[in-house]
């Protein structure tokens, strides 16, 4: 298989010590991406944030307003309501992009949204680093254990812990190749058991969730982060077009906040 390595190495997840600043950069995360009748389409950039893969955001609409700054923030339907709660297509979150819908009540054109995300942020952070030769060796830990069963060529199979009594979450896994660089993820599946069991030198139940990704390249190591502790945040924001492109630039550029860890 040709190694493909990440463009833009997804960073490590942080342990957040100011919110403002972090409030800051989810504001300006958020853009309309297209209209559909009385529906826009919104989307939520967090690929490069702190521990994507877990942060779960929610929306609420606060405003909508076309060209001429009037009010058209709509309401959906409750057959609509209905269908969205069916098809569980509301505040949809895969792997750092979310999405949604806001109704309007207009289908002529609108210019920003506005809204309300709260997400749940990393206040501790467990890590592993686990190298190929330490293959199927359990790492272990009070809140998390973890353990790779398989580093080969395009894959790599892996199983975590977590305590029965916690909410299922979903680690960060950055996967490298023999050079440490990142490589591209090209695919996953998980599987969780239903059946508990305990972990030798920890007290308690603990769930089994293994997961298969496939890459491209060879994985030599990869790089574990738990979120076993999180504080929750609100952050308003206000939605507008995409960026637009010309000639591979940016004719608006995005401003991006850094963030503070700690350790």
């Amino acid at each position: 298989m040709q190694e493909e390595l990440e463009e833009i190495p997804v960073p490590r997840p942080i342990a957040i010590a100011d919110t403002t600043l972090l409030k800051q950069q989810i504001s300006q995360l958020f853009f309309i991406e297209g209209e559909f009748g009385k529906e826009a389409s919104i989307v939520g950039d967090f690929y490069y944030f702190p521990n994507s893969a877990s942060i779960r955001p929610r929306v609420r609409w606060l405003a909508a307003s076309d060209i001429d700054g009037n009010a058209v923030l709509g309401e959906f339907s409750d057959k609509t309501k209905a269908e969205r709660e069916k098809f569980n297509i509301v505040n949809q979150y895969y792997y750092g992009r979310w999405s949604d819908a806001v109704p309007l009540t207009i289908d002529t054109g609108v210019a920003n949204v506005s809204g309300i995300c709260t997400l749940s942020v990393p206040s501790k952070i467990v890590s592993f680093s686990i190298p190929s030769s330490t293959t199927d060796k359990l790492h272990i830990s009070k809140e998390s254990s973890v353990k790779v069963t398989e580093m080969a060529n395009g894959a790599l199979t892996i199983s975590y812990y977590y305590p029965f009594r916690m909410t299922e979450f979903e680690p960060t896994i950055l996967i490298h190749n023999c050079k440490n660089q990142q490589l591209k993820k090209t695919g996953s599946s998980s599987q969780t058991q239903k059946k508990t069991m305990a972990i030798d030198g920890l007290t308690g139940e603990y769930r089994e969730v293994s997961r298969q990704i496939s890459v491209s390249g060879m994985s030599t190591s990869a790089d574990v982060y738990f979120s076993v502790h999180t504080t929750e945040i609100e952050s308003k924001f206000i939605a507008k077009r995409k960026p637009e492109v010309s000639f591979g630039e940016l004719k608006t550029p995005i401003k991006r906040s850094g963030l503070k860890s700690r350790v």
